[in-house]
């Protein structure tokens, strides 16, 4: 048996008319620009606090009777706790 190897090119064999016009040298490959892939659309920073809306139950101008009436009544409340929790003592 005989133990032949082929030659080995390194390069690759082309066919057809584009291979060999850039074998011969008259046709020069165009130049691949390669363009970076879109990147992703920028996203809006988060805000860390809420934007101040217009609150209508904060009178800005003058007395605020509800929020008295409130106060006074959590007042009475809790001296009404306080007397019934001194009393069971």
């Amino acid at each position: 048996m005989s133990t032949a190897t082929p030659s080995v090119s390194d390069t690759k064999r082309s066919t057809g008319a584009a291979a060999a016009a850039a074998k011969s040298g008259k046709v020069q490959a165009p130049d691949v620009v390669r363009t970076p892939p879109p990147s992703a659309p920028a996203t809006q920073a988060v805000k860390e606090e809420p934007e101040p809306r217009f609150e209508p139950a904060i009178p800005s101008d003058g007395r605020d009777e509800q929020g008295e009436q409130m106060m006074e009544e959590l007042g009475r409340e809790r001296r009404e706790k306080q007397e019934k929790t001194g009393q069971a003592r």
